[in-house]
């Protein structure tokens, strides 16, 4: 009995240590991203997608909820940036932020459908693409 206490100890050990590593990694990864390139202000951010004719307040709100997602504070996140490759977010968190900002515009939430409509006009999971489809929702 006392072997196996030790081992699921062991394991949960490693296991932490596992995650903690991993954490430390994908921050080093995003401080460099960041470091690499000029800074860009929530407020530039906004500005920019709304040139490109995405609603202020959708980019605003999905600002706010990659910021609550992301483990590093004052990070400058560009539209085009990879959500996947740069961020190291997969597709279950991405579904979550989405699902997030709908809840916080009061948009529907989207279907099988919707993605597989807006996510076929991207190469890549972007800021931008997230934009389209909430736009999309709120017709």
């Amino acid at each position: 009995m006392s072997k196996t206490i030790v081992l699921i100890l062991l394991g949960f050990l490693v296991f932490i240590v596992i995650v903690y590593i991993d954490n430390r990694r994908m921050k080093n990864s995003l401080r460099k991203l960041d470091k690499d390139r000029p800074r860009l202000t929530k407020v530039d951010f906004i500005t920019l997608l709304e040139a490109k004719g995405y609603n202020a307040k959708h980019a605003e709100v999905l600002h706010d909820q990659l910021m609550d997602f992301l483990p590093i504070e004052r990070f400058s996140i560009y539209p085009e940036d990879d959500l996947h490759n740069d961020y190291k977010i997969d597709d279950s968190e991405v579904d979550d932020i989405i699902i997030k900002v709908c809840s916080v515009l009061n948009i529907r939430e989207p279907n099988q459908d919707d993605c597989d409509y807006v996510f076929k006009s991207f190469d890549y999971t972007s800021v931008e693409s997230i934009l389209f489809l909430t736009r999309e929702l709120s017709k």
